[in-house]
Order: structure tokens, then C-alpha cells, then sequence
């Protein structure tokens, strides 16, 4: 769609511009294409005109073509001969576009010498010749019979000096003012609503690209409204200082809002951020340094530096759009249309201002072709954002509907997981309770135990220090006797506190083993001495196959053997004590035998169970012990990574097996 507007547009120009016959052709001469002139510089710009008349016909060089010489400061003379005219009146009207042109004299010979009539873009409109949007003089054709006459023109501006010098018959001139306000007024018209509905969309939209964009089309269309001269009938037609400065600021603001334009749609995506910077410091030249050249008469080098900067900048969006990668195809597409359709029109206008290549009608409509197709992609691409919005407005929506579906099915689960976990927290409290009144009653039974484990061996220790002081020793033997009962009676103190100190730390979870490298036969030897205080017993050692040293920590293997060893001498009437030290591989082996008639198979699965005693301990044989002894040396044992086990055995006795790897 967007290119049939193109080329209906392109269509409607040409139709209104171009001749309609080939009779009306002859009414019109474009000078330099239909009529020959030629032209000479004056660098310094202070010749007179009869200087100039005196000059030889080869000091002017023929020009053919529009007149197209950049940002000159120099004088142009112009010469030409005007032809004769084939109707009522026998007078030319001489166009001279475009309309900020400073300063143009022409000159005519007459009776005196010569006459000169001035006009240009530093005079007021109402004092212009023929008030037209355009520079305008009247000429009278010398007849048929009659030598040519040669006018001469001079022009002089600060801004880019081109030139369409175009003679008319004042018929055909009326017809083109009607056709050319008319085809002017339905271009702007069109691109009124353009940009009114850019207006409207970027507001609606909230974009700050499209409010630069609508921006950059509004200049760009005042900046064309301007050069066209639709201008020169208000107020700035009477304020040429004004008129003249609005031309260089909007030139300025239009290249500002172009490079603009391109950072937003293009550039900023890239995410380029030192090319980024780039055309945000070209966007600031334009907008300061442009406007205060003018004000400091350096505008002819500012400005040509501006146009450089926007060339540069055009060619760089367009390799940015085709190198990069994060838009999509449909809007690369779009934004490459309009890119090209600018930089075509933009790169004929950067040669004809600085005087590479002549002004032309062709120039005129590519440019106009240029701002409302640009204008038209515009749309296009907001209209292709908008519709992008919609898109994923549609499918956040959906989405959020999903999240909000699996958002109650998850709740669903969460609560029905919570309710599990209640229920399993309800179990595990009834059966903390539980634990708590089994702990409380394993604790009542604890102390009880312990209440009665010391009194005994204190109330022992008690009478034998009584009978010391009530009845006289009666030989070393039965001193000997009282003592060991002394020293009987303080190991299982001690046995019975290491017990209970041990139990409390693997209660608390500080039951931590500090393994290091020890003499075994030194740590055994000492333990055993613990059978020293029963005069029914007798230890007997078995080393032959021990290994010198073995890594683990002494203190807790010391518990452990001691427990097993005092087990031996409480459940056995007396005899023999065999400790067998032996290597098994990668294991050590520490066997604890005693003769103490074995034990009851109903007590071999829960011996090793804590405050647990057997039934001979249970029997009423005065058997002390508190049931923590093979419970503390099993998870000794097994802190090292080995265990304790009760081995099979003949002949009425008890073995015990301790292993640590």
C-alpha cells in the first residue's frame, strides 16, 4: 500500500510540474537547458557592472544545466540573451528560485547605460517587483527584427548558491501559479494528516521515538514550506533578518531531529555505545554550534560540517540495520526503506549544496517525494510498533492467565502439601510427646540407677574408713584387703562417671573423634590395671600378633575397652580376663574373654540397647550397673568406623569383639 501511494505521488508531481503540450513548451525556457548562459566568479565581489560588461565573451564560461556552486562567498554574474517574444505585450517573466537567495541585481541596458532593479531574500516582500513566492522580474523582448538584448544578473548569498532561472509568458506563468499552489496545497495537506496522526499515535503510543520522529517531520515539512517560499506572504516576508535566520536554525534543527531520528530507530537498539555517543555529539553540534554560526558569520564552514555529519550518519544506520541483529526482519525491512528513501534524496541534496552537481526540478520532487514517504514509512513503522504492542499485550495477557491457572493449581497442591505436612507435623509432635515421656521416664530410671551406683560404692568406702578408725589393723593382708576394696569401689566411680560424661555427649552432638597415631600396648596394658581391684580375677595379655601403634583416639578407646572389662569382672565369679590384641586385615581386633558362664540367648538382641541390662544383672544378685556400658562402647566402636560385636563361644565364656579400622 505504502508503495502505490509512492508512485501516485511521484505521478501526481510529475503530472503538475511537466509541460502538458508542446505549444505551451514554447511559453516556457529554463535557462542553461532550453536557453544558453554563461557565468563568471568575482572572488572578491566589488567589479561593477561595466567591468563586467567590458569583459571578453571568454572570460564567461557557458553553463549548462541549473546553476549549482556550493558555499561560495564569491559574487556569480550571470549573461544572458533575452529571446523574442511571440505574443500580445512582447514581455518575459524571469523566475529566479530559490527563495533565500540574498542579494540579486539585474541588469539591462537602456538609453543612460544601465538599468538595475534589486531584490532578493534581505528585501521586504511588499517591495518586491512581482510579490510571488518566488524572485520575480519583469523583461521586455526585443522584437524579431531587433539585435538580442543582454541581461545581466548578480547573486550573492551565504547560503549554498544554486539556481532555476525560468522565463515565462504571463499566460503560462498564471496557469503554473494555480496548478503549483494547488499541487503544493494537497502536499502539504496529505502530509498534515500524516503528521497528525503520528501526533496522535505517538501520544496515545507514549514513544519517545515517535515524538522525535513526529518532531523531525514537522521541521522538515516548514524547513521544505519555507524553501518553496509559501512563507514570504507573512510576517517573515517583512522581516527578511528573521526569514533569513529561521532558514540556517531549521536547516540545523532538521539535520538534529534526522540524526535523531536514526539513533532511536536504529542505533540505540544496536546497543553500540560508542557509536551511540557518536550521534548523540553530532545531534549537539547541530543544535549549538549550527544556530551560533550564524550568529558569528561562520555559518558556511559550521553548516557543511553538518551535512557531512548527517551523510556519515545515514551511511552508518544503513550498515547498522543490515549488520545487526537484534531486531526483527519485518521492522529492519521497514526501517531500510526509510533509510534509503532518505539517504537517496538526502545524498542528491548534500552534492547540489555543496556545488557537486546542478539544482534541478527532478532534485525539487525527490526531495518533497522524500519528506512524504518518509513520513508515510513512518507511520508504517509506528503503526508496525503498535501493532507488535498489541501482540504482546495479547499474549502477557495469555500468559498471565496461564501463570494464573497453574498459580491456583500449585496453590491447590501447596495447600493439600500443607496439610500432609501438618498432619506429619501432628504425628511428629504426638510422637515427640512420647519420645519426651520415654525420655522422662529413661531419665527418672537413669537417676535411680545412678543414685543407687554411688550410694554403693560410697557407702563401701564409707565403712571400710570407719572399721580403719574403730578396728586395729590385724596384718599387712588385711590391709592389703581394705584397700583394694578402696580402690575397687573409686574405679567404678570413676568407670561410672566417664559412662555417664560419655552418654551426655552423644546426647548433646558433640560426640566427636580426634584420631591420632599411639602405642597399643601401652593403652591396653594401663586399662587392664582396672583388674587389679578384684582379688577373683587375674588378667592374662595376648600381644604376639599386635600391631606396634594404630591410629585412634586413646580417651574414647579407653571407655570402651574399660566398660568391656568391667563387665567382665561384675557378671564373672572370678578366673581369668584374656585381652587378645590382633591385626585382620586392615582392621585391629581387641577381644575381651571372660568366664563368666556366657549369656542367655533373650538377651543377645538387646544388650547393646541404651539403660538396657541383662536378665542376670535384673536377677537380684546385687549386680551394680546403670545400662549405658555396651551401649557407649558400641557407638565408640562405630565413630571409628568399626563396631562391637558379642562373638560365639564354647566352654561356658563371654567374648566381646572390638574392631577399629
Amino acid at each position: 500500500m505504502i508503495r502505490y501511494a509512492f508512485c501516485l505521488l511521484i505521478l501526481w508531481l510529475a503530472v503538475a510540474i511537466l509541460p502538458t503540450s508542446a505549444d505551451a513548451a514554447s511559453e516556457i525556457i529554463r535557462l542553461g537547458s532550453d536557453h544558453p548562459y554563461s557565468l563568471f566568479i568575482d572572488t572578491g565581489g566589488k567589479r561593477t557592472i561595466d567591468e563586467i560588461a567590458a569583459l571578453p565573451a571568454e572570460s564567461f564560461r557557458p553553463v549548462s544545466g541549473e546553476l549549482s556552486l556550493g558555499y561560495t562567498g564569491a559574487a556569480a554574474w550571470l549573461r544572458f540573451d533575452l529571446p523574442p517574444a511571440d505574443w500580445p505585450g512582447n514581455q518575459w517573466l524571469l523566475e529566479l528560485a530559490p527563495p533565500f537567495l540574498d542579494s540579486i541585481q539585474l541588469y539591462e541596458p537602456d538609453e543612460s547605460g544601465w538599468r538595475m532593479r534589486e531584490t532578493g531574500d534581505h528585501f521586504l516582500y511588499s517591495q518586491r517587483e512581482i510579490r510571488y513566492r518566488f524572485f520575480m522580474f519583469h523583461l521586455y523582448a526585443p522584437e524579431h527584427s531587433s539585435p538580442p538584448t543582454s541581461i545581466y544578473l548578480r547573486i550573492k548569498t551565504t547560503s549554498s548558491l544554486y539556481l532555476i532561472a525560468t522565463l515565462w509568458s504571463p499566460d503560462e506563468f498564471a496557469h503554473h501559479v494555480g496548478d503549483s499552489l494547488l499541487l503544493w496545497g494537497g502536499y502539504f495537506g496529505l502530509l498534515i494528516l500524516a503528521l497528525l496522526f503520528t501526533i496522535v499515535m505517538t501520544t496515545i503510543n507514549r514513544s519517545r521515538r515517535f515524538m522525535i520522529a513526529s518532531i523531525s517531520v514537522m521541521i522538515t515539512a516548514t524547513l521544505t514550506a519555507l524553501i518553496q517560499g509559501l512563507f514570504a506572504c507573512t510576517p517573515l516576508g517583512e522581516n527578511p533578518f528573521l526569514a533569513d535566520t529561521a532558514v540556517g536554525v531549521l536547516t540545523a534543527l532538521a539535520l538534529a531531529t534526522a540524526i535523531a531520528n536514526m539513533r532511536e530507530f536504529a542505533i540505540r537498539d544496536a546497543s553500540i555505545r560508542w557509536l551511540d555517543r557518536c550521534y548523540l555529539a553530532a545531534v549537539g553540534y547541530c543544535i549549538v554550534v549550527l544556530p551560533l554560526s550564524i550568529l558569528f558569520n561562520f555559518y558556511t564552514m559550521a553548516i557543511r560540517v553538518g551535512l557531512l555529519l548527517n551523510l556519515l550518519a545515514t551511511i552508518g544506520t544503513v550498515i547498522v540495520l543490515i549488520v545487526c541483529k537484534n531486531q526483527s526482519s519485518t521492522y529492519k525491512r521497514i526501517m531500510l526503506y526509510v533509510i534509503f528513501t532518505y539517504s537517496v534524496s538526502y545524498t542528491s541534496t548534500f552534492l547540489m549544496l555543496n556545488g557537486i552537481i546542478a539544482q534541478s526540478t527532478l532534485n525539487t520532487l525527490l526531495r518533497a517525494f522524500e519528506l512524504f514517504s518518509y513520513t508515510l514509512l513512518a507511520c508504517a513503522v509506528l503503526l508496525y510498533e503498535i501493532r507488535q504492542t498489541y501482540k504482546r499485550q495479547v499474549m502477557d495477557k495469555a500468559d498471565e492467565l496461564e501463570r494464573s491457572i497453574q498459580t491456583e493449581h500449585a496453590l491447590e497442591f501447596r495447600v493439600a502439601e500443607r496439610t500432609a505436612e501438618l498432619q506429619s507435623a501432628q504425628q511428629s509432635l504426638q510422637a515427640a510427646l512420647d519420645n519426651e515421656h520415654e525420655l522422662l521416664s529413661e531419665q527418672r530410671q537413669f537417676l535411680s540407677m545412678v543414685s543407687h551406683e554411688f550410694r554403693t560404692p560410697l557407702s563401701v568406702i564409707d565403712a571400710i574408713a570407719v572399721n580403719l578408725l574403730a578396728v586395729p589393723l590385724a596384718d599387712d593382708f588385711d590391709m592389703a584387703k581394705r584397700v583394694q576394696k578402696i580402690r575397687k569401689s573409686t574405679q567404678s566411680l570413676s568407670q561410672l562417671v566417664a559412662n555417664c560424661m560419655t552418654s551426655e555427649r552423644i546426647e548433646l552432638g558433640g560426640f566427636i573423634v580426634i584420631p591420632m597415631e599411639i602405642e597399643i600396648l601401652p593403652l591396653i596394658m594401663e586399662t587392664a590395671k582396672q583388674v587389679d581391684a578384684s582379688l577373683q580375677h587375674t588378667v592374662q595379655l595376648n600381644f604376639a600378633e599386635a600391631p606396634a601403634t594404630w591410629r585412634l583416639d586413646p580417651t574414647l578407646i579407653k571407655v570402651a575397652i574399660s566398660n568391656l572389662i568391667d563387665n567382665a569382672v561384675k557378671y564373672s565369679a572370678g578366673g581369668t580376663i584374656t585381652i587378645t590384641l590382633l591385626r585382620c586385615g586392615d582392621e585391629l581386633s581387641i577381644t575381651v574373654t571372660d568366664q563368666g558362664g556366657g549369656i542367655p540367648l533373650k538377651d543377645v538382641d538387646i544388650m547393646f540397647e541404651k539403660f538396657v541390662r541383662g536378665s542376670v544383672a535384673n536377677s537380684g544378685k546385687g549386680i551394680r550397673g546403670t545400662g549405658l556400658g555396651l551401649y557407649i562402647s558400641r557407638r565408640i566402636a562405630r565413630a571409628h568406623g568399626g563396631d562391637l560385636r558379642l562373638l560365639p563361644s564354647e566352654n561356658g565364656t563371654t567374648v566381646f569383639e572390638l574392631r577399629v579400622p
